[in-house]
């Protein structure tokens, strides 16, 4: 019963979100026909987008200068409120771009351009992805963030696009491609899981 109430609460804290989403109240939030949004890892809305959100870096970032314990509690507090509201799907830092290397692609020609790059604020230094109602709900979220730079700092959020994004060129064989293939992808992820565990 104990857990019961506290998935109830949890899910209380989402209804003003699921309302701008399209529900008509609380009471249609709860309703029996919308219990598969409601089960645990499922994202409480209709018609769910997903968002890539993009720290940008700065100099102390290209520089392997490492976040604070503090700076890493608030962000880790942030990131747990992500995921209770089932808005996590990923998240990652990156490592400076020195690290890192470009692929130039002129026709047949592949050319490789080593790390750093001087272009520093047009750099990633880390990403979420996120499934949000809309783009104003990821940015809501976003405002709650704890800056995550020292500094002044910046972050960009793009939509991902989805299958149906791309209407009649992706074909009925290329959807079920893409199926096989991302099912490949969380059976291999399980698989990972499951040896780190043994």
């Amino acid at each position: 019963a104990d857990m019961h109430r506290g998935q109830r609460a949890s899910l209380g804290d989402q209804t003003d979100h699921a309302i701008k989403a399209g529900y008509k109240d609380a009471a249609d939030f709860f309703a029996p026909q919308h219990k598969f949004f409601l089960l645990p890892g499922r994202h409480p809305y209709k018609n769910p987008m997903r968002f890539m959100v993009i720290v940008k870096a700065d100099r102390n970032s290209e520089a392997g200068v490492m976040p604070s314990e503090q700076e890493l509690a608030e962000m880790g507090r942030f990131n747990e409120e992500l995921v209770k509201a089932g808005v996590m799907l990923a998240g990652e830092g990156l490592h400076p771009s020195a690290k890192g290397a470009r692929v130039r692609f002129s026709g047949k020609e592949r050319t490789v351009i080593n790390g750093p790059f001087a272009e520093i604020r047009e750099l990633a230094a880390g990403f979420w992805i996120w499934k949000c109602a809309s783009l104003q709900e990821a940015i809501d979220w976003l405002k709650r963030c704890p800056n995550p730079m020292s500094g002044d700092s910046e972050v960009e959020i793009r939509q991902v696009f989805d299958a149906e994004d791309f209407g009649e060129a992706f074909t009925p064989e290329l959807r079920a491609q893409e199926e096989r293939l991302r099912a490949e992808v969380d059976a291999q992820s399980q698989a990972r899981t499951t040896g780190k565990a043994g």
